[in-house]
């Protein structure tokens, strides 16, 4: 039986990159889209799991200020947990512009966690996972937006929701329809 080979995983700003070469696309541009698909739960990255280490050796001393990127050493506070899935509503916490500076090369690559005390540090993401989630046409199956809607954008969008005063007349809004209708303006672009 011939050896399958494993799918080669990458660091955040590697795997960008690869989305950029495959969808012949603008480095912004990729970062975005896998910050969305990591948020909605379509790409799954795994990390160095980072826990609070609230029981430290009493005959350590502990680092005051640990130099930037040491994590998981002795004194650091933190204790290697291992690797795990990082959840979706991690990087869904995250705006995409402090998504976008932790991924690149020169970023710091943790990530912390919904829990108090978890950090997850150097996230990687499968070559085989982005290819499933791109498709063979390389991603090419964008929500297309009609004429009408490319020229409104967001601030029409955000207007036309803005022309019921809440409260007036004492009607009761609802808030909800209002902000989906945004998400689901933001997530075409």
């Amino acid at each position: 039986m011939p050896v399958l080979p494993k799918p080669q995983r990458m660091p955040l700003h590697a795997a960008i990159s690869y989305v950029m070469e495959r969808c012949n696309c603008q480095q912004h541009e990729a970062s975005k889209a896998v910050h969305a698909a990591l948020g909605e739960g379509k790409l799954q990255a795994s990390a160095k799991r980072l826990v609070r280490d609230l029981a430290p050796d009493p005959g350590v001393a502990r680092l005051r200020d640990p130099p930037r990127g040491i994590v998981g050493h002795i004194g650091s506070g933190y204790a290697d947990a291992g690797l795990h899935p990082i959840p979706s509503e991690v990087w869904s916490g995250y705006p995409w512009l402090e998504f976008d500076k932790r991924s690149s090369p020169s970023g710091n690559p943790q990530f912390r966690g919904e829990e108090v005390g978890v950090l997850y540090s150097n996230p990687t993401i499968a070559t085989a996972d982005i290819d499933a989630w791109l498709g063979a046409d390389g991603g090419n199956n964008k929500i297309s937006a009609g004429p009408a809607d490319e020229k409104k954008g967001l601030m029409g969008e955000l207007y036309e929701t803005s022309e019921i005063k809440p409260g007036a007349l004492g009607v009761k809004i609802d808030l909800k329809p209002i902000i989906d209708r945004v998400w689901r303006h933001l997530r075409r672009r």
